[in-house]
């Protein structure tokens, strides 16, 4: 056997690895939340989400809207609050590919007393990739 034909599969295999691991799946980037309510699954809202590397994300669809992610493997979660409306959200969602994650949310008010009627909110939710790059945060 020459050094070429032994070559050649361990080449192959390094590309590989490295093609993978450039690759992986990661929530860091701008993507567009579809959320879907229960009972149902009636449509609920459209939030871009920008996810910055340090663990943290920011809305451009509803300014001031922030939380914290963080990721096992291809499971990410999220947690969320949004001032404007007294909202908090948590989200538990799973990798379908590199540029979709999907699963469930629940969110509910700080204080219903002087809030929306409703004080849970709860569903399905669906994320799609838009771009590597976000734009500045809108939030002052």
């Amino acid at each position: 056997m020459n050094k070429s034909t032994l070559f050649r599969p361990l080449l192959g295999f390094g590309l590989l690895l490295s093609a993978s691991a450039t690759f992986a799946a990661t929530p860091v980037g701008l993507w567009e939340i579809r959320s879907y309510r229960e009972p149902g699954l009636t449509f609920g809202t459209v939030n871009q989400v920008c996810y910055l590397t340090n663990g943290s994300w920011y809305s451009l669809t509803f300014p001031g809207a922030n939380g914290e992610w963080f990721q096992k493997g291809d499971r990410i979660r999220s947690t969320a609050f949004s001032p404007q409306n007294g909202w908090n959200h948590t989200l538990f969602g799973q990798f379908a590919s590199n540029t979709l994650f999907t699963g469930e949310y629940i969110g509910f008010l700080n204080n219903p007393a002087t809030q929306h009627p409703d004080t849970t909110e709860k569903g399905n939710f669906t994320a799609v990739f838009m771009s590597r790059t976000c734009p500045p945060n809108p939030a002052p």
